[in-house]
This record gives C-alpha cells, structure tokens and sequence, in this order.
C-alpha cells in the first residue's frame, strides 16, 4: 500500500482548527472525538511509535480516571485533574507533530502562495521550519563532541555541573544558532521567497479522497465536541 499524503491547504487548517479547540474551553466530548482522529491520522501516516505513545497515554488517562472515582482518593483525584490539563496540550502536540511530519516544506510554501498568504509570514514560517532540524542537529553534535572530549558526561550534569553544561554546551549552541539562521535566512532570499510576484513550482498539489476524508472527519469531531451529533 502506498504511503498517504495529505494536500496542505487540508491538513494545515484541520489541524489548526482541532488544536485551537483543544486548548479553549471546548467540551469533553471533543477530546474524546480528537483522540480517535489523532489515532487515525498517525495510523495511516505509520507513524507507530506516536500511535503506540498516545494510545498508551489515553489508556493510563482513562484507567487513572476509574481508580480516582472508584477510590474517592484525593490524591489520586488531585494527580488526575493536573494530568488532564496536560493532556489536552499532549494531544496538540500530537497535532502539531503530524503536521511538521506529514507536510513537505515545499508542498507547504505551494500551498500557503496557492492561498495568497503574505510574505511577511511565509518566509519567518519556511525558514523556522527549516531551522529547528538544523538546530536540533547542532545541539547532537555539540553534545556529542563534548562528551567525546570528557567535558561533560551526560544529563545528570544539568543538575550537578549547571555551569559547565552552560559553558560547553549552550553558549557554543547560541553562536551555531545565531549563524544557522543567517545562513537560512540568507538561503531563502535568494531561492526567492521573498519576490513579491508569483513564482513557478515544480511542485503540484492535488486534493485526493483522503483530503476529503480528513475534511469530513474534522467536521464531524467539532460538531461531535459540541454536542450537535450526541
């Protein structure tokens, strides 16, 4: 079976809209209707290890939730209240994870032209989503190289040498992070991202039935968390 992929002009506002949702004062019901949305989309873009992670995660939410009404603990009571106001952040993160992973950064300036979004945003946007892989990589070297050297020896120095992890660690990691975003700025410049005319692709999005399927999925979940179809 092919691997499914999504057109942004879809995937992008079907999960603003659900994590914007999330995070206001909807309902309960609409957690319950991402939840089965978010297991759908990580399944069919075989992303296991999210789809094993949140699938745990609303196991232990839902067995926690029991325990506490069933023992009338108030500990238990309190722990469960706490982690259900995370879980809403959880569960768009989630979101926010599909999103980078499924969306092809040029598919995804295609789509933001197609949709006659300003400049003064999609270039910040292009190159944002190309620094934080090149951050993240920076951050591995540097950790590893000072590793390699004896400098530090791993995570427990965050607490027991805070200033030599400063010193090896996040000073050089601002200066590579100051540089990587001149070079990327610099590099989206002059590929044009900025040109106030409308330049050629050669990438071409199409709505497929997959689309349409996300489409009437998230309809379905907003009015679902409202109550409409309970």
């Amino acid at each position: 079976m092919p691997e499914i992929s999504f057109d942004p002009r879809v995937l992008l506002p079907c999960c603003v809209a659900v994590v914007s949702l999330l995070l206001s004062s909807a309902p309960h019901q609409l957690e319950v209707s991402a939840l089965v949305l978010l297991l759908v989309l990580l399944a069919l873009l075989r992303r296991w290890a999210w789809l094993t992670g949140v699938a745990a995660a609303a196991v232990f939410m839902l067995g926690l939730g029991q325990l506490a009404g069933s023992l009338g603990s108030q500990g238990l009571t309190a722990l469960f209240a706490s982690l259900r106001f995370l879980w809403r952040y959880l569960m768009a993160g989630a979101f926010g994870m599909v999103l980078v992973t499924a969306v092809v950064p040029a598919q995804l300036l295609a789509a933001l032209r197609h949709m006659h979004i300003p400049n003064t945003f999609t270039v910040p946007l292009m190159v944002m989503i190309r620094y934080m892989p090149a951050l993240a990589e920076n951050a591995r070297a540097i950790g590893d190289a000072t590793r390699v050297r004896g400098y530090l020896r791993g995570p427990s120095d965050l607490l027991l040498r805070p200033l030599a992890v400063g010193r090896y660690l996040v000073v050089p990691l601002l200066a590579v992070a100051i540089r990587s975003g001149d070079d990327l700025t610099a590099a989206a410049l002059t590929r044009g991202l900025a040109v106030n005319n409308s330049p050629t692709t050669i990438t071409e999005l199409r709505l497929t039935a997959w689309d349409a399927l996300l489409l009437i999925g998230t309809v379905a979940v907003v009015i679902y968390g409202f109550g409409v179809l309970g």
